[in-house]
């Protein structure tokens, strides 16, 4: 018996799927109806948009403008004032095509523009229907059909194949060009036989224009020689090369392997031009002070004024006449304004050195002239002394609460309440003949750096005998040094030549584009680069500094006690130096600072020079036993200072010794108007 579909069993499997039914007629309309809409997005409207763009707009011009020309006429606007205000939009387009040169093409003057205008003005009083309709639509008709003929491909078919431009010969990339100093070096420099430096090669040649030098920087391969070597035979590669010293640089390079170096040509230097300061550049966390932009434009030559921890470092600047070596001096004076910092300043040549900076320094600072410096010379050497007194005493807490008494240096500009002091020393070499006054200097170059005492010297050249001794100009090259131009290779072999090959003497008067070469050298400090720089020079210091007086120097009072109360509390208000001088521990009588109007320290007069020491009995007596033979047998006269020079003694003792023989009729002066003593009973 056959199974009815009610008897079926039951499906376990997955449900067969079934075909929808077709759709009606009306569900096709209305699909279909969508598929166009959906056709029709912003992509094809664009396409449409884009046959037409270069059209449409001349066909819309001439409607606005038959229909502006109607509006004027039932308005009843003059026709003067229509012809008035197209000149105006004529203007305003002419002044934007000036100013905005993206537009210029675009606003470009147009002829259909003065037809526009001309037509406007007359149906403003004749109206815009009948002739004047006829005479609009039929002028641009005439106007229309050129851009329809013109674009005719673009209108009738748009989806044409761009025309592919013809395949050009490939032009070869940068780095497979021949290198013209990559070939100049392989056959110079890098020449087995004669060459400099046999074998190297130039490497990763790297373009660079920045701060007004511009040139190509070689990483150098070396073949048998070190970076000392290669830096030793820079002046050897620019004769190789036909340039001078300073177009062509040679220095280790920064991973300080010892098998290469770095190797720029420079086509300008970034000192060509003055370097003019605009801003301070010393940084009173580090001490670091940039003083001017290097020749290739790589940062700037710095110094290190001082060491935070362990106190200032000296200055010392070399350089010919009219180098520029007073241009640090105003430098520094801008740059210490407001700052725990004081500029002092000695100067043998009447000040004539930098007159520009003296009115801005204090009037406690400033000596012109031999004595005058010596007088200030001894008394910085005297605020080393106080100054070490006092900070040997200073109680302060370290880092894990313990109460100490002491510090073992100047930690920075102001610390315990304490300038800075800066001696800078002009024309050093007048100087240098005092052997006592250098061995002041050295007291303080040497001991100066724990108290926040350092001298800055200024000289035209570095020899031994310029400095009073070796030691000297030793300590000196300790610190920072500036090689200015000068004439002789020694000098740079005397104090830097050491730390980098440089070349002070090859630097020349002026630049190839006749520029002076002034402020420009060689600056081993907190940077040490082979690379001339050029120091920054003040343009108008008056401007700068001219606000307010140079505050005074405080000088630490002679009586410990008294420093110790100051620093425990008490302002640093006192340690000015009276009318009698005594507040600082000098006998009345002292040089004073200003009273000369000029803010230079007054020479003594011999008179005034007697109060400077007191002499007890007996030192009194072997100083007049040390003279008595000079005058006996000095048939011209002496000096003081050749009686000081003979003896080892200091001027003072000596003026006194011999004040005491003209009293006692043993010494008289060699005539009314000499300074030269002679013993009684010798010829005038």
């Amino acid at each position: 018996m056959a199974a009815t579909p009610t008897d079926a069993p039951p499906q376990t499997g997955p449900v067969p799927q079934t075909s929808p039914p077709p759709p009606s007629p009306e569900q096709e309309s209305v699909s279909g109806l969508a598929a166009a809409v959906s056709t029709w997005n912003w992509t094809q409207i664009k396409n449409r948009a884009e046959r037409f763009r270069h059209t449409w707009p001349a066909h819309a011009v001439p409607p606005v403008v038959w229909g502006s020309g109607m509006l004027l006429h039932t308005l009843d606007v003059p026709g003067w004032q229509v012809a008035a205000g197209g000149a105006a939009a004529y203007g305003v387009t002419a002044l934007v095509r000036m100013f905005i040169p993206k537009l210029r093409k675009r606003l470009a003057s147009r002829w259909w523009w003065a037809a526009a205008g001309a037509w406007l003005t007359i149906a403003a009083e004749a109206g815009a229907d009948g002739w004047m309709q006829t005479l609009m639509f039929a002028g641009a008709g005439l106007a229309i059909l050129p851009r329809i003929y013109r674009y005719r491909t673009r209108i009738s078919l748009p989806d044409r194949p761009k025309r592919q431009a013809l395949p050009s010969r490939p032009t070869p990339q940068e780095e497979d060009r021949p290198d013209p100093y990559v070939i100049r070096w392989d056959a110079t420099t890098a020449k087995k036989s004669r060459g400099a430096l046999p074998g190297s090669k130039l490497t990763n040649r790297t373009e660079f224009n920045y701060g007004g030098a511009h040139g190509v920087r070689y990483r150098l391969v070396l073949d048998g020689n070190i970076t000392r070597e290669a830096m030793a035979a820079r002046e050897k590669v620019c004769g190789d090369f036909g340039a001078t010293i300073d177009e062509i640089q040679i220095e280790a390079p920064l991973d300080r392997r010892l098998n290469a170096a770095e190797v720029t040509f420079l086509n300008k230097l970034a000192v060509e031009d003055i370097q003019w300061w605009n801003k301070p550049g010393l940084d009173m966390e580090t001490g670091i002070w940039e003083i001017g932009p290097f020749a290739d434009g790589r940062g700037d030559a710095a110094l290190r004024l001082w060491q935070p921890g362990s106190g200032p470092r000296p200055v010392t600047i070399i350089g010919a006449q009219r180098t520029g070596k007073s241009t640090l001096l105003k430098s520094a004076a801008c740059e210490f304004k407001d700052k725990p910092i004081k500029l002092l300043y000695g100067d043998p040549m009447n000040g004539q050195s930098c007159p520009q900076v003296l009115p801005y320094l204090p009037k406690d600072g400033v000596a012109v002239e031999h004595l005058g410096i010596k007088a200030l010379v001894e008394r910085v050497h005297a605020e080393k002394e106080r100054r070490s007194r006092f900070l040997a005493n200073v109680e302060w807490t370290d880092q894990f609460g313990n109460k100490l008494r002491g510090v073992q240096s100047y930690d920075h500009p102001g610390a315990h309440g304490l300038d800075m002091l800066v001696l800078a020393l002009d024309e050093f070499h007048a100087l240098a003949r005092d052997a006592e006054l250098v061995e002041m200097v050295y007291d303080i170059l040497a001991e100066g750096a724990k108290t926040g005492i350092v001298p800055w010297i200024l000289d035209q050249n570095a020899y031994v005998a310029s400095f009073g001794g070796g030691d000297l100009l030793g300590l000196l090259n300790a610190g920072n040094v500036i090689l200015l131009r000068n004439g002789d290779p020694y000098i740079a072999q005397a104090t830097i030549n050491q730390t980098m090959e440089v070349y002070p003497h090859m630097i020349d008067e002026v630049f190839p584009n006749g520029a002076d070469t002034a402020g420009c050298g060689y600056v081993k400090g907190a940077t040490k680069r082979p690379v001339m720089a050029r120091l920054r020079n003040v343009e108008n210091l008056h401007a700068i500094l001219s606000d307010e007086p140079p505050a005074p120097i405080w000088w630490m009072p002679a009586n410990p006690d008294e420093a110790a109360t100051q620093a425990a509390g008490t302002p640093n208000t006192g340690g000015q130096l009276g009318d009698d001088g005594e507040e600082d521990g000098l006998p009345e009588g002292t040089p004073q600072l200003g009273d000369d109007g000029n803010g230079m320290l007054e020479t003594p007069d011999l008179d005034n020079l007697i109060a400077f020491m007191k002499l007890a009995p007996e030192e009194l007596a072997v100083a007049e036993s040390a003279i008595r033979p000079l005058l006996a047998h000095a048939e011209q006269g002496l000096t003081v200072m050749d009686m000081s020079l003979a003896t080892g003694m200091q001027p003072m003792p000596i003026l006194l010794a011999v004040q005491s023989l003209e009293g006692k009729g043993e010494a008289k002066p060699v005539d009314d108007e000499s300074d030269r003593y002679v013993a009684v009973g010798k010829a005038s």
